[in-house]
């Protein structure tokens, strides 16, 4: 039984440490001056497919970036996300390429990027406005 019950652990652990993602920081760079971020940083397949699903809240200064490790075509989906968030693409250069705001939890519409992209940064809905972010601005990701 004891067995058992250690092995249901160490399998739940393993199951879990795929989706664990590690912390970065961006920089946003707009009219409105600078803006330092603590992200979590999605690189893995399981990582970009999870996102932010499942989650009930997120902090103020939070979000997720999703780095696709090239430059794509990029679309994204609200499934299984429940909470409204702020949509950036971000270009390989750092350059803002398109903002979607607003999005609606739980929606399979694709929401796609203008143009190819390497990232996107999901922020809580509504900072996009409220830290004044444009196309065209820059954004700085901690390597």
């Amino acid at each position: 039984m004891i067995f058992r019950t250690i092995l249901l652990i160490i399998a739940t652990l393993a199951a879990s440490s795929a989706y664990a993602f590690t912390i970065t920081k961006v920089t946003l760079h707009t009219a409105n001056g600078d803006t330092p971020l603590k992200v979590e940083l999605a690189t893995t397949s399981q990582q970009l497919q999870q996102g932010l699903m499942y989650r009930s809240e997120i902090g103020p200064f939070d979000g997720m970036l999703f780095d696709f490790g090239k430059t794509k075509s990029v679309s994204m989906w609200m499934k299984n996300t429940e909470i409204s968030l702020d949509m950036i693409f971000i270009t390989e250069k750092g350059k803002v390429a398109g903002i979607a705001e607003n999005t609606e939890p739980h929606s399979l519409e694709e929401i796609a990027a203008p143009i190819k992209v390497r990232y996107v940064l999901e922020l809580a809905a509504g900072k996009a406005k409220e830290y004044g972010i444009q196309v065209e601005d820059k954004v700085t990701i901690q390597p």
